[in-house]
């Protein structure tokens, strides 16, 4: 257990290197993009899903203390065993969903050192139109400024959180008690 809790510190340590850094949009958009493949039809009858919190990923495209909840949180999972400790998809918002349609990437809006990037998509259009047309869902990325290097800021996610759910940063802390 030492052993991998220091694992997990010393990568939440590890630098970060967001795609295009100056462009936020763009690594949200590398998540609706794992998103749309994860929940596309199966090619040649196999799925293939992609891992949002991968090691790699959490030290790409998040930021420092995003990635430090994250780890609390598994180490807190692997503590009670025969647990999972995100049982949805937390970009699209649930378990069940149909390939994704109509992504829509709105303004983004900056404040201090923050910028948050709110995504709409239908995800359930397969199942129907009994929602009274309305199967659009949101989904809200905050990003935070992190400079990793002096004049080389980048904007790394720091939360997502969907209408009337609790964010995903705050359902981490949740787990990690």
């Amino acid at each position: 257990m030492n052993k991998f809790f220091c694992l997990l510190l010393a990568l939440s340590m590890t630098t970060h290197t967001a795609a295009r850094a100056d462009e936020p949009v763009d690594t949200v958009r590398v998540l609706l993009d794992m998103a749309a493949q994860n929940s596309a039809d199966p090619i040649n009858g196999r799925y293939i899903h992609q891992d949002y919190f991968s090691a790699n990923m959490l030290l790409r495209f998040f930021s420092e203390d995003f990635t430090q909840k994250f780890a609390m949180a598994l180490l807190k999972t692997n503590e009670r065993r025969h647990e999972l400790m995100i049982d949805w998809d937390p970009i699209v918002g649930g378990q069940d969903n149909c390939p994704l349609e109509n992504i829509t990437y709105g303004p983004a809006t900056k404040s201090k050192s923050r910028i948050e990037i709110t995504v709409a998509f239908e995800a359930k259009a397969c199942f129907g139109d009994d929602s009274g047309g309305n199967n659009v869902s949101k989904v809200t990325f905050t990003l935070e400024r992190e400079e990793l290097m002096p004049g080389s800021p980048v904007y790394l996610i720091d939360d997502i959180a969907h209408p009337g759910e609790p964010s995903l940063k705050t359902t981490l802390v949740e787990i990690a008690k």
